[in-house]
């Protein structure tokens, strides 16, 4: 046990005591073999329980004030946690839908726009699209850490959805001077069973990450 603590830091104590523990009582136990009256002997297993429950219980004290402080700081960042899941998931709701509202601009289904106004909502567009990324790590983070990721498998097009996955980075990619197209075999439906969210999620970050790096091409 000595060794372990002292070698491997297992609780986290200060080393110095620690050492001086194990040291102490090697040399105490060591001193016994060499005394020959039992007077001795008495008074050498005296000195060694006294030195053992003194500076035992100041090691034990030493552990329940880290033990305590773990559980604090594990405390605190559960809160954290919990606040930055709330926080993303708040954002998330209002950023989708300047985002939704930005895009039928952009498609002319609210009117018209002047080259000026469609490239200030297009900024919008992309910028809105970077914060709802942005908010679902966040929310991802904090669920990870809070053990709260659940899955909800269900049958749906991954066809449909990359089709749509693709034409939300349309406005970054051009931003960007690349070319994202997405090619769909014929008419044809592709069905999978998993969690559509999670499933888009992956799509977008491989789809976000490539147009972030890829410097020209498509």
């Amino acid at each position: 046990l000595a060794y372990m603590i002292v070698k491997f830091k297992t609780f986290n104590i200060k080393l110095i005591s620690t050492q001086a523990l194990v040291f102490a009582l090697g040399f105490l136990v060591l001193a016994i073999l060499f005394i020959r009256k039992i007077e001795n002997v008495k008074i050498i297993v005296i000195f060694t329980l006294v030195f053992v429950i003194a500076l035992g219980y100041a090691l034990i004290k030493s552990v329940k004030k880290e033990i305590k402080q773990k559980e604090e700081l594990a405390m605190t960042n559960g809160q954290l946690s919990e606040f930055m899941s709330f926080a993303s998931h708040e954002i998330k709701g209002p950023m989708s839908f300047i985002k939704g509202i930005t895009s039928m601009a952009l498609d002319s289904s609210l009117g018209e726009l002047t080259p000026k106004l469609k490239e200030a909502l297009r900024r919008i567009y992309i910028r809105s699209n970077d914060l709802i990324d942005l908010a679902s790590q966040y929310l991802n983070k904090s669920k990870i850490e809070l053990n709260q990721i659940s899955y909800a498998f269900e049958d749906f097009d991954i066809g449909s959805e990359l089709k749509q996955i693709v034409e939300d980075f349309q406005q970054n990619a051009e931003e960007q001077k690349i070319i994202v197209r997405y090619d769909s075999i014929g008419k044809e439906i592709f069905l999978v069973k998993a969690d559509k969210l999670k499933m888009k999620e992956v799509f977008r970050n491989i789809i976000g990450n490539s147009i972030k790096f890829t410097p020209k091409g498509s």
